[in-house]
């Protein structure tokens, strides 16, 4: 019991926390849907990324769907990450037309570290 009530911070630190934010994607009718969501798995942080609804609204020229994207934001507060970080990278992505979120981070699950 000591060692617990000398070591708790050490405990905090091993658990992190995983964030979900919900995005609307368009993409180029001619981008390879696949490719898009692969450039967004390799953006640092981010953990999993799900189609919830594929093919919302889709035309000649665009293809719209609903994803949910797992971050871990590292040191950075979500809402920081979100802004500073995966918005940037999502918008170099090619083939991306336009993105918006719609939903605001939430923590939805501790990972714990190694």
């Amino acid at each position: 019991m000591n060692f617990l009530k000398k070591n708790w911070k050490s405990f905090l630190n091993e658990a992190k926390i995983i964030y979900e934010i919900d995005l609307l994607l368009t993409i180029s009718a001619d981008a390879h849907k696949n490719e898009v969501l692969t450039h967004i798995r390799a953006i640092k942080g981010v953990v999993i990324v799900n189609v919830v609804s594929a093919g919302l609204a889709k035309t000649e020229t665009i293809e719209t769907s609903k994803l949910k994207i797992k971050f871990e934001p590292y040191t950075l507060p979500p809402v920081i990450y979100v802004a500073k970080f995966l918005t940037p990278k999502i918008r170099k992505i090619k083939g991306v037309r336009s993105f918006r979120y719609t939903s605001h981070p939430i923590g939805v699950e501790l990972k714990k570290s190694n």
